[in-house]
């Protein structure tokens, strides 16, 4: 931050570096700072669609998801193709429940770059929402495949493989090797990680080690303080020595 307060004393109306300044201070979690710093770039240069972008997300991150949305939109009408301004938009419009919206959004951010992990999770994450578990699951692969060691996106997606309520889109031995990564990953200190882990060995039939990992699990859980996760686990436990594997019901 301090070379950017050292540009604007050099050059007060360096745009730039207000921008930089702003966007430096939303990162730091200084949101109203930023704030005021942006809409001073934006008095000045209102289509400076980076500074705008940077003023939605420092609103998104405050809350203010309608002038989020609004920013979002204002940047999208001089650069519909950006990436990375439809995956903000989606993720304001999802935090205000509008999925079906978000779901678009995410869907333009993915296919505007193909690279981009984080619009294949986001998006397999708002169809997991509205029920669209093939979907989901389909895009959580492809992001997946990006960034083969992100630990949340592995472990919902061997839950999911392992615990869907529709057993049509149940894969148990894909899960045990998600699991088994982000188990890897984890270090074996993440609960939940080892409860999904047990979930998909149950779910290939492996009913001894299903029981081993869920009480590791579950001896974790306890020792970090993670009640509800311990008490879910028991009951999950009991399943397990009777030779039965755990699905969601929803």
């Amino acid at each position: 931050m301090a070379q950017f307060r050292k540009a604007i004393e050099i050059k007060p109306n360096n745009v730039q570096a207000h921008n930089n300044l702003g966007a430096a201070l939303v990162q730091a979690g200084k949101l109203d700072e930023g704030i005021v710093q942006l809409r001073e770039v934006l008095e000045v240069s209102p289509d400076y669609a980076e500074a705008r972008n940077n003023l939605g997300d420092a609103l998104l991150r405050k809350g203010t998801l309608d002038e989020a949305i609004a920013q979002f939109r204002k940047v999208l009408e001089v650069n519909p193709e950006s990436a990375g301004v439809h995956f903000n938009l989606g993720r304001a419009l999802a935090r205000k429940g509008r999925l079906d919206e978000a779901i678009e959004h995410f869907e333009k951010a993915a296919g505007a770059d193909p690279g981009f992990a984080a619009a294949q999770y986001v998006l397999g994450d708002t169809l997991y929402m509205r029920g669209n578990i093939p979907e989901a699951l389909a895009h959580w692969r492809k992001g997946l495949q990006l960034e083969p060691d992100d630990l949340p996106v592995l472990n919902q997606t061997a839950w999911v493989l392992a615990t869907c309520p529709q057993a049509s889109a149940r894969n148990g031995a894909e899960a045990v090797g998600l699991a088994e990564r982000a188990l890897q990953l984890s270090g074996g200190r993440e609960p939940a990680v080892l409860d999904t882990l047990a979930a998909a060995y149950a779910e290939v039939g492996r009913y001894p080690e299903a029981v081993e990992t869920a009480r590791r699990a579950q001896a974790l859980a306890t020792q970090q303080n993670k009640r509800p996760l311990a008490e879910r686990l028991a009951a999950r436990i009991a399943l397990y020595e009777a030779r039965v594997p755990f699905h969601e019901t929803r």
